[in-house]
């Protein structure tokens, strides 16, 4: 029996799941994000209908200026699902010699990746151009690309670049997808308004029918293991009683 189940789990092991991706849009939302308060603003929304356990998650997110422009150092964002947070950014730039953080103009379609080549989001200046003191050039000056997510489950109000990072994107992995699924964004120093212009999440499940094939090669070693039992019992039944 061992070894039969021994060779499914490496039957599904060796043929990796694909992935269904799970693509939800929020767009138009346009709302201002409280000036100076840990009140914040909460977009929920809801995904439906999957199939399968998740594997993986990203989030893009679409922070502009309004007025005096955002403030990037002052933004706290995090993604809750399924009794599972996952911090976003966390007041980036912010350090025992930058209380402040980094003064840069917004999130323009940020992808947060735990996988991203850019690297950690908290020192995004520093990833780029190897200088915490070198803002985003243009007008606005907002950060771009893909990053990996800041991850420091610490108070925005006492959060350094040295904080631990222990709440990836990856806490989500293995819980379902379907329900709600909150964005959280709070602007938590004063001077410089914050919109939420648009957010999305990327959920990927192992595709329907792989699903199905794991399962079905499991199943199918038990039944064999079965009918192995049946006839061995059969045989020592048979020599036990001298026919």
């Amino acid at each position: 029996m061992k070894k039969l189940f021994t060779a499914a789990a490496l039957l599904c092991a060796s043929a990796p799941l694909g992935a269904q991706i799970i693509n939800e849009s929020f767009t138009g939302i346009n709302t201002a994000v409280p000036d100076g308060s840990l009140s914040g603003l909460a977009n929920q929304q809801t995904i439906s209908g999957a199939v399968g356990v998740i594997t993986d998650v990203n989030v893009t997110l679409s922070l502009s200026g309004t007025g005096f422009g955002a403030v990037n150092g002052d933004i706290y964002a995090y993604l809750s699902h399924g009794g599972e947070t996952a911090i976003l950014v966390n007041r980036a730039g912010r350090s025992a010699g930058n209380a402040m953080g980094y003064d840069d103009n917004g999130f323009s379609s940020v992808t947060f990746d735990d996988s991203a080549a850019n690297g950690d989001v908290h020192n995004y200046r520093f990833e780029l151009f190897g200088d915490h003191s070198a803002a985003i050039p243009g007008t606005p000056g907002a950060l771009t690309g893909a990053w990996q997510p800041d991850g420091r489950y610490v108070a925005p109000t006492s959060v350094q670049d040295s904080s631990a990072r222990t709440q990836p994107l990856s806490v989500f992995n293995g819980l379902n997808p379907n329900g709600a699924w909150t964005l959280f964004v709070a602007d938590v120093a004063s001077g410089g308004t914050v919109r939420l212009d648009s957010w999305s999440v990327q959920v990927a499940v192992p595709e329907p029918h792989e699903t199905a094939l794991a399962s079905g090669v499991i199943l199918g070693a038990f039944a064999l293991w079965r009918r192995v039992r049946k006839t061995r019992l059969s045989e020592k039944s048979g020599v036990d009683a001298g026919f």
